[in-house]
Parts: structure tokens; C-alpha cells; sequence
């Protein structure tokens, strides 16, 4: 008799006795809940040599197996074990808020989850392109926020927190990139335009990357003016922050 947990559920898998002393009807399995106090029985037929209970996450559990025939039970196996913590949720960085030039205030929480036992935070800051700013455990009973100093500004950074549960085990938080101060961007390079046709043409460019952007870029701008000597116009045409091109026409 044995039993193999998962983090909601254990497996119980067991071999006929060895001495039967009649035809074995049915099996007995009690599971007993250290945590909670319940008890639960399971009538199973005779035919099974396992059986998957359903079960909270990171719960003590005692079992007991009988065999039955028409005389009654005989004496129970007996396992015991715990099933698997269930993993922290992500974490999410609810807030980045430049507080000048060089210091930056992290706010952050867990989704919660049933029986998750979170022993502590690792939150680090690091330059987009790797150079460690800032690496610290912060216990659960602390307020889930830090300030950070010595930032550059108009240089990206990226801020990471990590939940660890009483196995060590961790969920990384998606990666959030920071800046203490914005100006504005360089241009635009590897500007080309394509015709299409008579009325169609192809402007491309190449993105600009977040290293050297001094900010977030929240869009790109394209400005042109029609080549009629008898009515000349200016258009602006507005580009998502994620797109290196644009079909003009007219």
C-alpha cells in the first residue's frame, strides 16, 4: 500500500493481500486530515488496485486500506505523507514611481492562492543591459514596497520580484522596465520609401531600441506634404510605438 501526492490530489495504489482468506468483495481507504480534523471513506471495488482522492495543497494526511470479503474487513495498511505546496502566483508590480532623478519606489502583491505559504521576496534592479543595481530579501510581514537609489536618468532598467514558498520554490514576476527621467528621443534611422503604385507608397524605418530611446516611446509621427504647385498640403499620420512602417495613400 503506498501513495504517491500531487499538489491536489494523491494517488493510492495497493496489491491484493497475500492471504486473501476468501474473495476479496471491495476495499475500505480512510483518509484522515491532519490539517482540517476530516476524515473521508472511500468504498471501492475489488477489481481496483488504485484510487485518486482529491486534496488541498500542502496537507498532512494519514490512510488506512482494509480488504473486505463477506466475513467482514481484515487488519488496515497504513501510509501516511503531504501533498505539494501549490506554487505562489505571479507577482505583480502594481507600481513604479520615479521619486527624482535617481530613486525609484517598487509596489508590489501576490495573486493569492489556497495554502500557499510565502516565506519571502527577492526584488532586484538591474540595467537593461545587465550591470546589477540592486538585489534584497523582504520578509512577508514587511510593507511590499522599496525604494531604490541610484539611477541614471534617461537610462532604462529593468526591476524584478520573486515570491518563494517554504520549498524554495519561485514564480518570477513579468520583467517591468523603469526610467527615473524621460527626454526626448533621437530620429528615426534607415528611413526608406517604396512606391506601390500610382497612389500607394511604403514608408519603413528601423525602431528605435528602449537603450537608446531616453524613454518610452509612445508613437512615431510621420509628417509629409503633397508635391502640387496649385494646392499644398501637410499630413500627419500617427504610428503605434510597435510599428516600423506605414502605407501612405493619396
Amino acid at each position: 500500500f503506498s501513495s504517491t501526492p500531487a499538489v491536489f490530489s494523491i494517488t493510492f495504489t495497493w496489491l491484493p493481500p497475500s492471504i486473501p482468506n476468501g474473495i476479496i468483495i471491495q476495499y475500505n481507504l480512510t483518509v484522515y486530515n491532519i490539517n482540517t480534523g476530516a476524515t473521508t471513506t472511500y468504498i471501492i471495488n475489488s477489481l481496483q488496485d488504485s484510487y485518486i482522492v482529491n486534496f488541498n495543497s500542502s496537507q498532512r494526511y494519514d490512510a488506512y486500506l482494509s480488504a473486505g470479503t463477506v466475513a467482514g474487513y481484515g487488519p488496515p495498511a497504513y501510509v501516511f505523507g503531504r501533498t505539494a505546496p501549490n506554487l505562489p502566483g505571479a507577482v505583480i508590480i502594481l507600481n513604479t514611481e520615479a521619486l527624482n532623478a535617481s530613486t525609484v519606489q517598487l509596489t508590489w502583491l501576490t495573486v493569492s492562492q489556497q495554502n500557499v505559504n510565502i516565506t519571502h521576496y527577492i526584488v532586484s534592479v538591474s540595467k537593461y543591459e545587465g550591470e546589477k543595481l540592486y538585489n534584497r530579501n523582504i520578509s512577508v510581514s514587511s510593507d511590499l514596497q522599496v525604494i531604490v537609489n541610484g539611477f541614471a536618468g534617461e537610462v532604462p532598467y529593468v526591476a524584478t520580484v520573486k515570491a518563494f514558498n517554504d520549498l524554495g520554490q519561485v514564480i518570477l514576476s513579468n520583467q517591468t522596465i523603469v526610467f527615473t527621467e524621460e527626454e526626448v528621443p533621437p530620429s528615426p534611422t534607415n528611413i526608406r520609401v517604396l512606391r506601390l503604385n500610382g497612389t500607394h507608397i511604403n514608408i519603413s524605418w528601423s525602431l528605435i531600441p528602449i537603450t537608446e530611446a531616453r524613454g518610452f516611446i509612445q508613437s512615431y509621427l510621420i509628417r509629409y506634404q503633397t508635391n502640387d504647385d496649385r494646392k499644398r498640403q501637410i499630413y500627419i499620420v500617427s504610428v503605434p510605438a510597435t510599428d516600423s512602417s506605414v502605407v501612405i495613400d493619396g
